[in-house]
């Protein structure tokens, strides 16, 4: 059955106050089996009714072309960057001294960023669910772009496959496997324990999705106003909401969502690094 969405905590006030519920979030109290019909639709959650795939796929490719001129030509902002001797007597213990003060821009709000990818440093909100809302560091401008940039190439792109497989192994739709893992999907031997340390079939949609939300939730907030940008994250998080609302035997309708969210993962990734 249907699990029901609970709001947790600031993550989903934050996801429905700061980027409002996408369209098809709206159905979301339909009938179970429009939303398979939905779920298992080549079209993206904000797609209006009647678009042909030829339509879709040049959107896409418009959605993309934006998002990778968003993500591969910002500059950093010059307000609030703090001087060496600043830097190193504010987070003289954060920052290793290999990488050097030349290496790196450190900001007035505790924010770090490498000088050549524009990434966030490696120490930067290491900590962030574990420090205190009024010690939270706050990104401003395209201080978001940085954190998000590595938060794609670091933790979210490598999501879990419902396999045995590496992290960050793109998923194909289920009709598309062969052989084994199709011999696997088909007698449910994916819903058992794995023997490895990675998770598996039902197991691997519940933590992806999961994690995924956590990391977006967090730089959601903070990129309203670079807008492919944000109606991607809108969209992403979408999908991985629902993916995480089905229980395990609704696991194939889990996935069909799940899917959804991790193309749009590595269509961010191809964005930021082609």
């Amino acid at each position: 059955m249907k699990k029901q969405l609970v709001a947790v905590g600031l993550s989903s006030i934050l996801a429905l106050s700061a980027c409002g519920t996408p369209e098809e979030a709206g159905s979301d109290s339909s009938e179970n089996n429009e939303k398979e019909t939905q779920a298992s639709s080549n079209d993206s959650s904000s797609n209006a009714e009647g678009k042909t795939p030829e339509t879709d796929s040049e959107e896409t490719s418009d959605r993309y072309e934006k998002l990778h001129k968003t993500m591969t030509t910002f500059s950093l902002p010059e307000k609030g960057r703090l001087s060496n001797e600043e830097a190193e007597l504010r987070f003289g213990e954060i920052l290793r001294p290999e990488d050097g003060y030349e290496d790196v821009i450190v900001y007035d709000n505790s924010m770090i960023f490498y000088k050549d990818t524009k990434e966030t440093y490696t120490y930067s909100w290491i900590n962030y669910d574990t420090l205190s809302q009024e010690d939270k560091p706050e990104p401003y401008g395209t201080q978001a772009l940085g954190a998000l940039k590595y938060r794609i190439n670091h933790t979210i792109s490598i999501y879990p496959s419902i396999f045995e497989e590496n992290g960050g192994t793109p998923l194909k739709d289920l009709d598309e496997y062969e052989g084994v893992k199709k011999s696997q999907i088909e007698s449910g031997e994916l819903l058992e324990e794995g023997e490895g340390n990675n998770p598996t079939g039902y197991e691997a949609i519940e933590e992806g999705s999961r994690n995924s939300l956590s990391e977006l939730y967090q730089l959601e907030p903070y990129i309203e106003q670079f807008d492919a940008v944000h109606d991607w994250t809108t969209e992403t998080i979408y999908y991985f909401e629902e993916a995480g609302s089905y229980d395990e035997d609704e696991w194939k309708e889990a996935y069909e969502y799940y899917k959804k969210g991790v193309d749009n993962i590595d269509e961010m990734e191809r964005a930021i690094n082609e």
